[in-house]
């Protein structure tokens, strides 16, 4: 078990400030469980929608407690040892810190918008029920600490993706068979991997080293181990996709499990090819003809500057890493679920040609340009301000790594506008689709993009958050925290 990992659980478990007072994480975990029964065993009904809605406010409301619980005491790290969140050995089952205390309603946040925005025809029965199970287990992954634990949730989280995959039809049967492939692989990888760390001889901890990567950088869609997230974006239900791939697992696993223990040498090659993955997605998303291909390749671009930012020393680099982590996760989610409202209206979408439509449809395409321009980092967006604290503080070590990035999020912007243009401005055909916004997909999108505004615009209480995280991270790596002032 990494050193920061047992250091946490112990003192979740004998620090007498270390115990939540109420089981928030417990209820927190369980409520879009049990809502995601009830609305099977119901099936559909007209307040299907209604109910999840309900359900996630009061998910909401507990991460929020339990977030501004570890903040009111000054902890570094709060268990549940409620009900489900019983100690099992040493180590609470569930407990939260700085780093994944936040990332509790940003999972939710980001499954709320989806079953707000979800489509009611051209999706299989019972989609809002599945989006939660979904929910359920990302937030019980960022919920715990114990590496043992997260290996188990790690293939947990597997079943409804490829579940989905698999429910449509002989045409994602491809996709469904290298989705099973790689994520097998992951799974199989990490649990080894992670079964391996305690073991004392150096052959099998350097072996634990290269399985533990490896899994992450297949869940995070890392190059040269990526050739999954194209297609699964291509053909897997947009929605799901979505919640698979936003709250970004891959990258909290490497920050919980590889980043204590690992060698500067490891993450700096895991850095190096996340570095060439966002290049690389970002080209590759600008010649793309289909629409969700297009997606997926940039989801991978910019999604992996967060792994970037972890292996930097410098405290404002790490920091905006971290800060990437929820900008991207929140903008591409958006930018998806544009994609798939409109996807919904018009049939698949192509980017050889141009749909037309903007007069009938400004705000979705107002909408579709902010949160796309937020994902690669538009001035005025919170990803703007992640972005330039990683260049501003990696520069300095890595000349190129300030070069690169601001290739990336370039060649992120010209497919972007690319796509943009394609989907929105030319000759519609008559009589075209309404494409009109419903007012629950109008709030929705409206959410993320005022969160996405407000935090651009005010990013001074999460950036701090996210440098308490870095700092922490970094000294339990044993690297000195290297404020940006200093280091220049």
């Amino acid at each position: 078990m990494p050193a920061e990992s047992a250091l946490l659980l112990a003192s979740a478990a004998s620090a007498a400030d270390g115990s939540l007072t109420h089981p928030l994480l417990t209820l927190a975990v369980a409520t879009p469980l049990l809502l995601a029964l009830a609305l099977a065993l119901a099936g559909e009904r007209r307040w299907t929608r209604g109910a999840a809605l309900a359900g996630l406010g009061l998910d909401l409301g507990l991460a929020l407690a339990a977030l501004a619980e570890l903040h009111r005491r000054g902890a570094a790290s709060l268990a549940d040892t409620w009900l489900g969140g019983q100690i099992i050995g040493d180590a609470p089952l569930l407990a939260i810190d700085r780093l994944s205390a936040a990332l509790l309603p940003f999972a939710i946040v980001i499954a709320a918008v989806a079953v707000m925005v979800a489509p009611r025809v051209g999706e299989r029965p019972g989609l809002i029920a599945r989006l939660l199970l979904a929910l359920s287990l990302t937030l019980a992954i960022f919920a715990t600490v114990d590496p043992r634990l997260l290996a188990l949730l790690w293939a947990l989280s597997l079943i409804p993706p490829l579940l989905e995959l698999r429910g449509r039809g002989p045409s994602a049967r491809q996709a469904s068979r290298v989705f099973a492939i790689y994520m097998g692989a992951s799974a199989l990888a990490f649990a080894v991997g992670v079964a391996l760390r305690g073991a004392g001889e150096p052959a099998l901890a350097t072996l634990a080293t290269g399985l533990l990567v490896a899994a992450v950088m297949i869940r995070k869609g890392i190059t040269p181990l990526h050739s999954w997230s194209p297609a699964f974006f291509e053909h897997a239900p947009l929605g799901s996709a979505i919640l698979f791939t936003a709250p970004q697992v891959g990258a909290y696993a490497l920050a919980r499990v590889v980043l204590p223990d690992e060698p500067a040498l490891v993450l700096r090659g895991v850095a190096a090819a996340a570095l060439f993955t966002a290049v690389y997605g970002a080209a590759m998303a600008t010649t793309q003809a289909d629409a969700r291909r297009a997606y997926g390749y940039l989801f991978i671009s910019q999604s992996a500057l967060v792994v970037v930012g972890f292996e930097c020393v410098s405290l404002a680099s790490f920091s905006g890493g971290l800060s990437l982590w929820i900008s991207s996760g929140l903008a591409l989610a958006g930018l998806g679920m544009t994609l798939w409202v409109l996807e919904a209206r018009r049939g698949r979408l192509r980017l050889d040609r141009f749909h037309g439509g903007l007069e009938k449809t400004p705000l979705l395409a107002a909408l579709f340009l902010l949160l796309g321009i937020a994902s690669v980092g538009f001035p005025g967006t919170l990803g703007f301000v992640g972005e330039e604290l990683l260049i501003d503080g990696a520069v300095l070590e890595f000349p190129l790594l300030g070069f690169a990035v601001a290739l990336a999020s370039a060649l992120g912007g010209i497919a972007l506008m690319r796509a943009y243009f394609a989907l929105f401005t030319g000759r519609a055909p008559r009589p075209g689709p309404n494409l009109f916004l419903r007012p629950r997909e109008t709030l929705g999108f409206a959410l993320l993009g005022a969160l996405l505004l407000v935090l651009g615009l005010w990013p001074r209480p999460l950036i701090a958050d996210r440098a308490e995280v870095a700092r922490g991270l970094l000294e339990a790596r044993g690297a000195p925290a290297v404020d940006l002032e200093t280091h220049r």
